[in-house]
């Protein structure tokens, strides 16, 4: 943890030493060093560690809220490969629910164990500006108000409609060719490389 900042101290019982970069030693002095290392302690460090766990939990329920909008918007544009695709995606829309789950959770416990003290007080306040601005935003605050369409794998039919379908140039067995192409590919490279080359492909034969 690295905290920057300026210190004050204003008292005539600090007295600069000769060379004016500290103070010299005396009982103000102690007690000062003592309540700085204690204000560090208590409420610096106690803020910076929940506002950083507060911001992750926000960026998992967010990361939740991108994985099942993008779900949702490729099984309504019939832009999933095949059935098993399908269901990989939804396995992973799962898995991110079930981490944003956690993350609200922890939030929640957040802002129940923020107490009267200065750390709770910036704490609370914190966490009252982020889910005001996330709302403004229509910024689902949990992970709850995101759902994928299906909720179970096992659910997804064969007769799911396959991306191929779109090849309308391709006969049959050309579309399955073309389907296993594309899997193996998915296996080496990255979505976005992915995404480039069915697009070229469907321009090429739709």
């Amino acid at each position: 943890m690295v905290i920057i900042g300026e210190l004050f101290a204003v008292t005539p019982e600090l007295i600069p030493n000769s060379q004016r970069d500290y103070f010299n030693e005396n009982p103000m002095r102690v007690w000062f060093e003592d309540e700085v290392r204690k204000y560090f302690k208590d409420v610096l460090s106690r803020i910076y560690r929940d506002a950083s766990s507060t911001n992750s939990s926000f960026r998992v329920i967010d990361d939740y809220r991108k994985k099942a909008e993008e779900y949702q918007k490729k099984l309504k544009t019939n832009d999933y490969i095949n059935p098993e695709d399908v269901s990989k995606a939804q396995e992973a829309v799962e898995s991110a629910k079930k981490r944003a789950d956690e993350a609200q959770a922890k939030l929640e416990r957040l802002k129940q164990s923020s107490d009267k003290s200065e750390a709770g007080d910036v704490l609370s306040r914190m966490i009252q500006r982020i889910e005001k601005k996330r709302k403004e935003e229509d910024k689902p605050v949990s992970s709850a108000d995101v759902k994928p369409v299906h909720t179970d794998p096992k659910a997804v039919s064969k007769k799911q409609p396959r991306w191929t379908d779109r090849l309308s140039r391709c006969n049959k067995k050309e579309r399955i060719l073309i389907e296993k192409i594309i899997v193996i590919i998915k296996r080496f490279t990255d979505e976005e490389t992915v995404e480039l080359i069915k697009k070229n492909i469907e321009e090429e034969f739709k």
